[in-house]
């Protein structure tokens, strides 16, 4: 599985550090991870979305 990130931002935080931050989308189709009961049309899909923030170290 692979996530398309986008960066969303970077520079000095209010405690002295440098953050970074991104955020990322993936569809996945639950058949394609065995899970192939029936719940109905709008649930053959599901979309995660992926929140990171990285601290960077001195």
């Amino acid at each position: 599985m692979v996530f398309e990130i986008t960066k969303m931002g970077e520079g000095p935080d209010p405690w002295g550090g440098y953050r970074a931050g991104f955020s990322g989308k993936y569809t996945l189709t639950r058949k394609d991870f065995g899970i192939d009961y029936d719940l109905g049309p709008s649930s053959t899909t599901v979309e995660l979305t992926l929140g990171i923030e990285g601290i960077r170290k001195k």
